[in-house]
């Protein structure tokens, strides 16, 4: 996948794929008139050990979790962007590339698949590849100029420093005088020494995060671990109600026709879910085996969300 389609694909699906909640069960039932003062009392014993085993391990949830993986360099930012445009996701590829996009709408955790607000502009920083040809000139800089007129999509490749061998695409969609903002873009890029953690590690595939500093989303989508694939999701909001108990990760969790989620701190939730059309192909105790192995920093630094 080229660092085009990083940008304008693996940004775009990251939907919440993730049913909406279903109605929560309130009500409690009123005991019948002959129970009798035993059975009570085992009840609220009953309810008390159950009670002390959630709070034992839930204490887990104080422990300092390792780094999910080791922080990938940008490279390579802009040192200039159009008014009122804000770095609202990011997508981190298994070869290395970063891929970043900028907007005036927030990308929420919650919104549906489709584009991304318009208009948006977007950077990808990667390793080289044999296959590029870099023969057009914009801007004063060789690299290669494609256009789709359809879209309004504008994307430049090229290659600051050879002796780096990383490579840069800028990509403008839907902003007017691309060209224009493109080529500025392109000739205030600059090298960035700044890097980017990887709040979320598992299986394989494009790591993708949006939102906002306070509500965010972190996803691996389409991923594979031996014979299962899935998405998995580190969020700030609980992924679905309803399941049965299970425990994962040393804690108490959900499991159930949605997949699986356990609460890996407070308000920070990790799940895992089949993907469309592989729902019931995968066994609960494979969902629950798959979130014991994949390494989360609960509290990612995000602090560039929403900031130029």
């Amino acid at each position: 996948m080229n660092t085009e389609d990083l940008v304008r694909e693996s940004l775009r699906r990251q939907a919440d794929r993730a049913p909406a909640p279903g109605p929560v069960l309130a009500a409690l039932h009123r005991p019948r008139r002959g129970r009798t003062l035993a059975k009570a009392v085992a009840a609220v014993v009953t309810m008390l050990v159950v009670a002390a085993g959630v709070v034992a391990l839930r204490q887990n949830l104080a422990d300092p979790p390792p780094p999910a993986a080791p922080p990938l360099p940008v490279g390579y930012s802009p040192g200039w962007l159009p008014d009122g445009f804000a770095e609202q996701g990011r997508t981190y590829s298994p070869d290395g590339t970063v891929s970043r996009i900028w907007g005036r709408e927030p990308l929420f955790p919650k919104q549906q698949s489709g584009p991304v607000a318009d208009p948006w502009l977007g950077m990808s920083t990667g390793p080289y590849r044999e296959d590029l040809v870099l023969d057009d000139e914009f801007g004063g800089v060789t690299g290669s100029l494609s256009a789709i007129a359809k879209s309004g999509t504008t994307t430049f490749t090229w290659l600051p420093d050879p002796a780096v061998g990383t490579v840069v695409s800028a990509v403008v969609e839907q902003v007017p005088d691309g060209r224009a903002v493109l080529e500025q873009v392109v000739r205030s890029t600059r090298p960035d020494s700044a890097t980017t953690s990887v709040p979320l590690l598992v299986g394989s595939g494009p790591h993708a995060v949006r939102g906002t500093p306070d509500d965010w989303r972190v996803e691996v989508s389409d991923a594979r671990w031996e014979d299962a694939l899935f998405t998995a999701a580190l969020t700030t909001r609980q992924p679905f109600i309803g399941g049965k108990p299970v425990v994962v990760r040393g804690v108490w969790g959900i499991v159930g026709e949605h997949g699986v989620a356990v609460e890996v701190a407070p308000d920070r939730w990790l799940s895992v879910q089949p993907v469309p059309g592989m729902l019931g192909m995968i066994p609960e105790d494979r969902l629950v085996a798959i979130a014991n192995i994949a390494r989360v920093d609960p509290h990612p630094d995000l602090s560039w969300l929403g900031k130029r």
